[in-house]
């Protein structure tokens, strides 16, 4: 299995999202107006929403290269480590990269792109 590449910057803090992919709740509606709910299952995956700011030239194109011919945008799964809680979670593009020029002077760039889980994790407690 590949790595995600290693980049000169870490992934922006104010842009990183998390999410589940499915909400697992199992909803019945009683005609007194109650409602009943339940967990279908436990072990759910995730997705995450990434942001790097300021790449070189190099690193956008280290990316590039990486989504275009390593992983094949979502076909190819790979080891990326969470820059919140330092796991490494085996994951897949879930929307190819958007590069955006930030500096036409310094040739920087930023990258923006969703990150999905391959196999679910128990991330949830049903005691």
């Amino acid at each position: 299995m590949t790595d995600f590449p290693t980049l000169a910057v870490t992934a922006t803090a104010y842009s990183f999202s998390e999410k589940s992919n499915i909400d697992p709740t199992i909803r019945s509606d009683f005609e007194n107006g109650a409602i009943l709910t339940r967990s279908k299952f436990k072990n759910n995956t995730l997705t995450w929403t990434v942001k790097y700011d300021f790449l070189t030239n190099s690193d956008k194109e280290l990316l590039d290269d990486f989504q275009n011919n390593t992983v094949k945008w979502g076909a190819g799964a790979f080891n990326w480590i969470n820059p919140e809680d330092n796991i490494t979670y085996e994951v897949r593009l879930n929307t190819v990269i958007n590069f955006i020029i930030v500096s036409k002077t310094n040739r920087e760039w930023s990258a923006q792109f969703e990150v999905v889980q391959t196999r679910p994790t128990n991330n949830i407690n049903l005691s």
